[in-house]
C-alpha cells in the first residue's frame, strides 16, 4: 500500500475515534511529590510526572490545591517517559496538598489527570525548659508536637532524645552549679524549634561537713556545757540542729534559740542559756545538717554525766547484836567519807574504818551505855562532787546485861506459880519446870512486862522446882542464869478410919537377903533402911546413886530396893527427889515377902551440887560439871542414908527378901510429865 493511502486511513481512523486513540497513549500514569512533607525550610515542590511511553511533543502540567481552595500551577515541556516539574507552594496553607498533573500534546488536546497528595508542614514545635538541682540535675523539655530530634547540653554532658524518659531526663553532674541549654530540637517533618532560654542548676551530691569540737571529753561534771562545732557544705546549709538526749529524754535546738547561733560554719550552744541540764547518767550530744539538696550529715558524742554529788540514800545507825553498826550507800564510788560520832564517847570516822562493798560502806564499833548521834560530816564522789544534802542519825547502846531481881515458885492447894521479875524487860528466857511432870517454858508463856508470871494449873500435891535457864534483854545481853526456886503442894489429910478389931497376925521374921548379883546394879553410893515390923506396906529399903559425878545433860541412874513384907502382893508409888523436889514417880508392884530392885533415872541441865532421895532413903549427893567439862578423876560414890549400909540390907521382921534377878515380880509404871 502506497505511503499516502496508509497516512488518509490514519487520518479517517482518528476522525473516527475523536482522538480518543491519541489521548491515551499520552496520559500520566504516575506523579511524585518530594519533599513530602513539605516543611518550613523547604516549599518548592519537585512533582516527577510518569508515563507508560514517551508521550512525544506536549506539555506537562502540575497543579497543587489546598484544602482552603488555594492552588499554584507550572508547567514543563515533557521529556520522555519522565517530566519533573517544580512548583512553589510557598503560598498554600498547611495541611493535605492535592498535586495533579496533565499532559496537552501538540494539537492541544489535554489527557486524563493523574493525582496524588503531600502534606505541608511549616510551624516549628515551640519547646520549653526546665531543670532542677539537687543530688543530682533533672532536666525537662516540653513541646507542642513531638520532637524527632533533641539536643540538649547540660554542664558537660550532652543530652539527646534517647535519654528522655518522656519528657524527662536526669543526669548526674558533678558538684557545682551547671548550664542547661537546649542546642537544638525538630519535629517529625524537620521544623526546627525557635532559640529556648537556658538556665542552671546548682547540683550537689556531697554532704555536710559536721565536726563537734567541745565538748570531747568522756566524762564531764558540767551539767549545763557550752556546744561548739563547724559545719560547711559545697553549697549552702538548709538547717543545723543539736540533740541533747539523757535519762530524762531529749530536747532539740536549732539557731535561733537562746544560746544557739550559727555563724558561717562556726555553730555554738550555751545549753545554760539554753535553760538545758543535763542529768546525771549516760547521755549524749547529736549535731546534724542538711543543705540545701538534701544531703544530711550528723555528728555525735556519748558521754557520762557527773555533776550531782553523792545522794546519800543510806544512813542506817543502829546498836545490834552489841554493837553500834554504821551504814552508809551513796549509790557510787565515794573518794572521801568522815562521820563525826558524838556521845558517852567522841571520834571521827573516815573512809578506811569502813568496810566496802559496791557502793556500800558499813563499819562496826563497840560502845559504852549511853545514846550517840552520828553526823555526815563530807563524801565526795571519785570526781570531786559534794554530797547534796548532810545526814545525822542516833541510836541508843544497851550494853548492862538485866538482872533478875526475883525467881520464885509459889503454890495454893491446887496451882503453881513461877514468877520472873527482872530489872529491864526480857526479850526471851526460858524455865524448866519440874514436879508432875517436867516443862520447858519460855517468855510465850508467862504474861507481864519486866515482872512475868506463870500458873500451872490442876497441880497434884508434890514438889516443884523451877530452875531459870536463860534470858536475855532486846540488845542480846544475858542474864546470870542457875536461879532455881521450889514449893510444895501438901497431900490432903487422910480420912480417919474407924477403928475396927483385927486378929493378931504374927510378925514374920525376915532374913538378911543374899547380895544382889553384880548385874544387877554397878557399885553405888547407897543407903538403907529397916522395915516396921508393924508395918505390912511395901517400902523402900535401900536407895544409891550411880555415880557422884556428872556432867550437864548426862543421865544420872539411880538404884533402889523396895520390900513389900505382907503375904500378897502390893503396889507403892516410888518417887524419885531432887533437892527435895518429886521429879519422878513410879509405880511399882511387889509380891509378897519379896524385894523389887528399881532403876531410875534423872538428867541435869544446870552445873552444881544436888541431894538425891528414893521416898525417904537418901540416895546420895552428886556433883553435876558443866557440859562439855570433864573432870580429873571420878570421885568414888558418896554414902548416904541413915545406916550406911552395904549390899547386905537385914529386915527386922526377918522374912527373906527375894532379889529382881532370884524371880520377884514387879509391876512398874513411870509417871512422868
Amino acid at each position: 500500500m502506497a505511503p499516502t493511502r496508509l497516512l488518509i486511513l490514519v487520518v479517517a481512523i482518528l476522525a473516527w475515534t475523536g482522538g480518543a486513540l491519541a489521548t491515551s497513549l499520552t496520559d500520566p500514569v504516575s506523579v511524585t511529590v518530594s519533599p513530602d512533607p513539605v516543611s518550613a525550610g523547604n516549599t518548592a515542590l519537585s512533582v516527577a510526572v510518569g508515563f507508560a511511553a514517551d508521550p512525544g511533543p506536549g506539555t506537562v502540567t502540575v497543579t497543587v490545591s489546598d484544602a482552603a481552595g488555594g492552588s499554584v500551577t507550572n508547567s514543563a515541556a515533557a521529556s520522555g517517559v519522565t517530566t519533573t516539574v517544580p512548583v512553589d507552594v510557598a503560598s498554600l496553607a498547611d495541611g493535605t496538598l492535592t498535586v495533579s498533573a496533565t499532559f496537552t500534546d501538540g494539537t492541544g488536546a489535554t489527557g486524563a489527570p493523574a493525582t496524588t497528595q503531600a502534606f505541608k508542614d511549616t510551624v516549628a514545635p515551640t519547646v520549653t525548659l526546665n531543670a532542677t538541682g539537687g543530688q543530682a540535675a533533672t532536666v525537662t523539655v516540653t513541646s507542642d508536637e513531638p520532637l524527632a530530634s533533641l539536643s540538649v547540653q547540660a554542664g558537660p554532658e550532652t543530652l539527646s532524645l534517647a535519654d528522655f524518659t518522656g519528657d524527662t531526663a536526669t543526669v548526674q553532674l558533678p558538684d557545682g552549679t551547671h548550664e542547661i541549654a537546649v542546642v537544638s530540637a525538630t519535629d517529625g517533618v524537620g521544623n526546627a524549634a525557635g532559640a529556648v532560654p537556658a538556665t542552671s542548676v546548682a547540683v550537689d551530691a556531697t554532704p555536710p561537713s559536721v565536726t563537734l569540737l567541745a565538748p570531747t571529753d568522756a566524762l564531764l561534771t558540767d551539767a549545763s556545757p557550752t556546744v561548739s562545732a563547724t559545719v560547711t557544705d559545697t553549697i549552702a546549709l538548709a538547717n543545723v540542729s543539736l540533740t541533747v538526749t539523757d535519762a530524762t529524754g531529749a530536747t532539740t535546738l536549732v539557731p535561733g534559740d537562746a544560746g544557739v547561733t550559727l555563724d558561717g560554719s562556726s555553730f555554738t550552744a550555751d545549753l545554760a542559756a539554753a535553760g538545758v541540764t543535763i542529768t546525771d547518767g549516760n547521755a549524749s550530744l547529736t549535731l546534724a545538717a542538711t543543705d540545701t539538696t538534701g544531703n544530711v550529715a550528723s555528728a555525735s558524742h556519748a558521754f557520762e554525766m557527773d555533776a550531782l554529788g553523792p545522794a546519800v540514800s543510806t544512813f542506817d545507825f543502829r546498836f545490834t547484836n552489841g554493837e553500834l553498826r554504821l551504814e552508809v550507800d551513796a549509790g557510787e564510788p565515794l573518794s572521801t567519807l568522815r562521820v563525826d560520832v558524838d556521845g558517852p564517847e567522841g571520834y571521827v570516822l573516815t573512809k578506811e574504818d569502813f568496810t566496802v562493798a559496791g557502793t556500800r560502806y558499813t563499819v562496826y564499833r563497840t560502845p559504852i551505855q549511853g545514846t550517840y548521834r552520828v553526823t555526815l560530816l563530807e563524801a565526795t564522789d571519785a570526781v570531786g562532787n559534794p554530797m547534796q544534802a548532810p545526814r545525822t542519825a542516833t541510836a541508843t547502846t544497851d550494853v548492862i546485861s538485866p538482872f533478875i531481881e526475883e525467881f520464885a515458885v509459889r503454890t495454893t492447894d491446887s496451882t503453881v506459880t513461877v514468877t520472873v521479875v527482872s530489872s529491864e524487860p526480857l526479850d526471851t528466857f526460858t524455865v524448866q519446870l519440874v514436879g508432875d511432870g517436867r516443862r520447858t517454858l519460855d517468855e510465850n508463856d508467862f504474861r507481864g512486862f519486866r515482872s512475868y508470871s506463870y500458873t500451872l494449873p490442876n497441880a497434884r500435891p508434890g514438889g516443884y522446882r523451877a530452875t531459870l535457864l536463860d534470858a536475855t534483854d532486846a540488845a542480846g545481853n544475858a542474864a546470870t542464869v542457875g536461879h532455881t526456886a521450889s514449893a510444895i503442894i501438901e497431900e490432903p489429910p487422910a480420912p480417919t478410919p474407924v477403928p475396927t478389931a483385927v486378929p493378931a497376925t504374927p510378925v514374920p521374921t525376915v532374913a538378911t537377903p543374899e547380895p544382889l548379883p553384880e548385874t544387877a546394879a554397878p557399885p553405888m553410893a547407897q543407903s538403907s533402911v529397916q522395915p516396921s515390923a508393924s508395918s505390912l506396906a511395901p517400902v523402900v529399903v535401900r536407895a544409891a546413886v550411880d555415880t557422884a559425878g556428872v556432867t550437864a545433860g548426862e543421865e544420872l541412874a539411880v538404884f533402889a530396893t523396895v520390900y513389900n513384907p505382907a503375904p500378897t502382893e502390893a503396889e507403892l508409888a516410888v518417887k524419885l527427889y531432887v533437892d527435895g523436889v518429886p521429879v519422878e514417880t513410879v509405880l511399882v508392884v511387889v509380891p509378897g515377902e519379896t524385894a523389887t530392885e528399881l532403876l531410875l533415872t534423872e538428867t541435869f541441865v544446870l552445873p552444881g551440887e544436888y541431894t538425891v532421895r528414893v521416898g525417904e532413903v537418901d540416895a546420895g549427893t552428886v556433883t553435876v560439871w558443866p557440859a562439855g567439862e570433864t573432870p580429873a578423876a571420878d570421885p568414888a560414890p558418896a554414902s548416904a542414908g541413915a545406916s550406911g549400909g552395904g549390899p547386905d540390907l537385914a529386915i527386922a521382921t526377918g522374912v527373906a527378901v527375894l532379889t529382881l534377878l532370884g524371880g520377884a515380880v514387879a509391876l512398874s509404871m513411870r509417871m512422868r510429865g
